[in-house]
C-alpha cells in the first residue's frame, strides 16, 4: 500500500522504478553492524542463527527481510508499475564508480556527470569496533540508561568518531561463517531465478549474486582484538559527547 501510494504521488503511468542489488552474502556483516549502531545486543552469531534458522525469522530485526528477500521486492514493486518500468541492476562491486555510470546510461546524462561525494565518510565498522558498540549497548540495557544518553554517547560520539579513524588493513572485517555464507547463496540464487522469471528488465549478472565464497577459516567476531588506537577513539568521541551535553 505505501509503495503503491509513492508511485502514484509521483506521477503513477510516469514512474519508473530501479531496484540495485548485491549478493546476500555480501550484505549480512554490514547489516549486522548497521543494526548494532541501532542498539542490536545480539552477536553476529546469534543474529544469523536468528534470521536463517528461527522461524518466522524476523526477530530481532522484522526489518531484515522485507528490505533482502529480493525476489520479493521486485515483485512488490512490478505489481505496481508493472514489470516493463523496473529495471534491477545487479551492482559491479569491481568498479565502484559503475553504479553512476549505469545511471548515467539510463537517464541520458552525460558521461562523467556524476561524481562521488567526498568529504564524507561512512564507513562499516571493523569486527572489534562493532563488538565494542555492541557490549555497549548491552551495558545501556543493563544500566537502563535512557535513550538520548545513547544517541548523544554512542551514536554521535563513540560510533562518529571511530568512523573519522584510517582503519588499518590489519584490522579484520566482519567475517560471516562458512554455513551462512552458503545459505545466503542458496536464498539469492533462488530469487534470482524468480527475479529472471518476472518479466523485469535486468542490466548485469544476476548469477553473480549467489557466487560468494565461503572462508573455511572465518574467525568469531568475539575474538577479534580491538586496537589501542581504536579503543582511544571511543574513548575521545564518549567525552566529546559529554562535553557538548555538559555546554548545552
Amino acid at each position: 500500500d505505501v509503495a503503491r501510494m509513492v508511485v502514484d504521488e509521483l506521477g503513477g503511468d510516469r514512474v519508473h522504478v530501479v531496484v540495485t542489488l548485491r549478493p546476500l552474502a555480501k550484505i549480512l556483516p554490514s547489516a549486522w553492524q548497521q543494526y548494532v549502531r541501532n542498539r542490536l545486543r545480539h552477536s553476529y552469531d546469534q543474529w544469523l542463527d536468528a534470521m536463517f534458522n528461527e522461524p518466522p525469522y524476523q526477530m530481532p530485526t522484522v526489518t531484515f527481510w522485507q528490505r533482502h528477500h529480493h525476489d520479493v521486492l521486485v515483485e512488490r514493486w512490478a505489481k505496481i508499475v508493472g514489470p516493463e518500468r523496473l529495471l534491477v541492476i545487479v551492482v559491479d562491486e569491481t568498479d565502484p564508480d559503475s553504479l553512476m555510470r549505469t545511471f548515467e546510461r539510463i537517464t541520458e546524462l552525460p558521461d562523467g556527470l556524476l561524481e562521488p561525494e567526498t568529504g564524507w565518510t561512512n564507513r562499516s565498522l571493523t569486527a572489534a569496533e562493532t563488538e565494542l558498540v555492541r557490549l555497549l549497548n548491552i551495558e545501556f540495557k543493563r544500566r537502563k540508561w535512557p535513550s538520548e544518553r545513547y544517541h548523544h554517547a554512542v551514536r554521535r560520539g563513540v560510533v562518529r568518531q571511530i568512523q573519522l579513524r584510517s582503519a588499518g588493513r590489519d584490522e579484520p572485517r566482519i567475517s560471516t561463517p562458512a554455513w551462512a555464507v552458503d545459505r545466503a547463496n542458496e536464498i539469492a540464487a533462488a530469487a534470482a531465478e524468480r527475479i529472471k522469471a518476472s518479466g523485469v528488465h535486468v542490466l548485469g549478472d544476476l548469477s553473480t549474486l549467489s557466487a560468494v565464497p565461503a572462508k573455511a577459516d572465518a574467525v568469531a567476531v568475539q575474538n577479534v582484538p580491538l586496537t589501542l588506537d581504536g579503543a582511544a577513539s571511543a574513548v575521545i568521541g564518549a567525552i566529546n559527547a559529554a562535553t557538548l551535553t555538559w555546554r548545552n
